[in-house]
């Protein structure tokens, strides 16, 4: 198994893009065969997260395996916890304490594989305080988690987030969450001014399917759930 996932890491970061001691850290993780799916998930995360790629085929896996509105629940809880700066934050399988969420983020450029200018994402302190600029005439900045937001910012900002793809489930329940944020209730207050879920059914999303697929189905497989397709 520890083959397999040293070659599909190989596909998805390139030969050498990755520390080989990076690299050899994460596939001797995989010690079961049970945790083989899990880490082929991550690794499709990695996959979308990284800035070489849009082929927009992360969502079609993820609905796939079942795990569409899993993982995008887990990255708007991840994402609302940021923003609160009071909560550890759980990203893929590591924890995150707030204080680790840098305020700027500082960055390199570099030539890509096409000769166009792309980020050197080696050079990111995603995870990392740094109190100044590594070497301004090397390093971009931008904002990243701006401490000093207000409650009114903060709020807004999670009710923007909790608010996406709000249609996967028939309805959706925020209270367990909310309760452990320190401006739950003014984000609970504002939330439920919003109309969130479909009323109909739950993992309700577009995928499509071949109509050969459907056809031998024999009435087993159709091209629509919960969806309203008749003609006037």
């Amino acid at each position: 198994m520890s083959f397999v996932l040293w070659i599909v890491h190989e596909r998805i970061l390139f030969p050498g893009k990755l520390d080989l001691t990076l690299r050899t850290d994460f596939v001797h993780r995989v010690d079961k065969d049970e945790d083989f799916g899990d880490h082929l998930i991550e690794l499709g995360g990695n996959h979308l997260a990284d800035f070489q790629f849009g082929e927009g085929i992360r969502k079609l896996d993820l609905v796939r395996w079942g795990l569409l509105d899993k993982k995008i629940e887990e990255m708007k809880e991840a994402l609302v916890k940021i923003y609160d700066g009071q909560q550890e934050v759980k990203i893929f399988d590591k924890i995150y304490q707030p204080n680790q969420f840098p305020d700027k983020v500082y960055y390199k450029m570099q030539t890509g594989s096409y000769g166009y200018p792309e980020v050197d994402i080696t050079s990111v302190n995603f995870y990392r305080q740094l109190n100044a600029n590594p070497d301004p005439d090397q390093y971009k900045e931008l904002t990243w988690v701006r401490k000093e937001n207000n409650e009114n910012d903060v709020v807004t900002r999670s009710v923007r987030i909790l608010l996406c793809a709000t249609g996967l489930r028939a309805s959706y329940d925020y209270s367990s969450l909310l309760g452990q944020l320190q401006y739950g209730s003014q984000i609970q207050e504002k939330l439920v001014t919003y109309t969130m879920g479909n009323k109909v059914c739950n993992y309700r999303h577009f995928f499509s399917i071949y109509y050969d697929d459907i056809y031998k189905s024999n009435g087993f497989l159709k091209n629509s759930y919960g969806y309203d397709h008749s003609v006037e």
